[in-house]
This record gives C-alpha cells, sequence and structure tokens, in this order.
C-alpha cells in the first residue's frame, strides 16, 4: 500500500478542481516502459485503487514483466466524522489521492521475457481499467 508523503508544508489540502479542457503535457507517453495506461478522462485516483491496479498488473503477468506506478497520491482528502455538527473547522484527512489529468500514464510495463508480449499488456490494462474511477487506454511506446 502507498504511505503518506514524508514532508509536506500543510497538512490538508483546498479541495480538488479539474478544467476539463486541460491536458497532460508532460508525462503523456511511455518513458521506462514499452506499453503504458493513459487516462482518457478527468479524475482522483485513491492509493486503494491504485494498489489494487498493481496486484491485477502483477497476477496477470506472473511475476514476469517490469512494472512502474507514475503517479503518487499526494492529496489528501479530509473528511468529518458522521457525529459531527457543523462547523468547528475542517476534519482530519481520511485517505490521500492523485489528481489525474486527461492524458496522463498511470502504470507503465516492459515485458522482461517469456509470454507477456504483443496482446498481454493491453489485456492485463482492460483488466485494470474495471479498478479504475476514469476512462482509460492501452498505448505503446513508438521509437
Amino acid at each position: 500500500m502507498f504511505s503518506a508523503p514524508q514532508k509536506l508544508k500543510f497538512k490538508k489540502f483546498h479541495k480538488l478542481k479539474f478544467n476539463t479542457r486541460r491536458t497532460e503535457n508532460r508525462f503523456f507517453c511511455p518513458k521506462f516502459g514499452d506499453y503504458g495506461l493513459q487516462a482518457i478522462g478527468f479524475g482522483k485516483v485513491t492509493a486503494a485503487q491504485l494498489e489494487s491496479g498493481r496486484l491485477v498488473i502483477r497476477r496477470f503477468s506472473k511475476k514476469q514483466a517490469f512494472l512502474r506506478i507514475s503517479v503518487f497520491p499526494h492529496a489528501a482528502v479530509s473528511k468529518k466524522p458522521t457525529s459531527a455538527r457543523m462547523g468547528k473547522g475542517k476534519g482530519k484527512p481520511s485517505g490521500w489521492v492523485c489528481p489525474v489529468k486527461r492524458g496522463r500514464i498511470l502504470y507503465e510495463i516492459s515485458s522482461i521475457g517469456g509470454k507477456f508480449k504483443n496482446t498481454l499488456p493491453a489485456r492485463a490494462f482492460s483488466l485494470v481499467n474495471r479498478k479504475l474511477p476514469l476512462k482509460s487506454k492501452a498505448v505503446r511506446l513508438i521509437y
């Protein structure tokens, strides 16, 4: 599982807002792997969702592929307890999320060897796509 970031200037974040016209302009193609899972839509991905996607890829590839997660959940989401009344400040941080823009690479796979080639990464990414709250597609590194 992902842990909380080590150093933070502020413990609680503002609410995350998304501009639907913006696209990712730095991390839009796989840099460390041959295949990548690219986000088509916008959203917030939690640490648990990233971990469940990682487990799906590891299980599907039978540990024959090198996997890199390109995003890190760095923004805290606060939540007040259900028994608390209105007011009296913001709640405690309850979890960590990663804001994702359109075009961002989430996972990268490079096949070490064996049978994990060609159509298998696309099938693995289609299984991971079911675990995520946003739409995504499999892309291949073009040399």
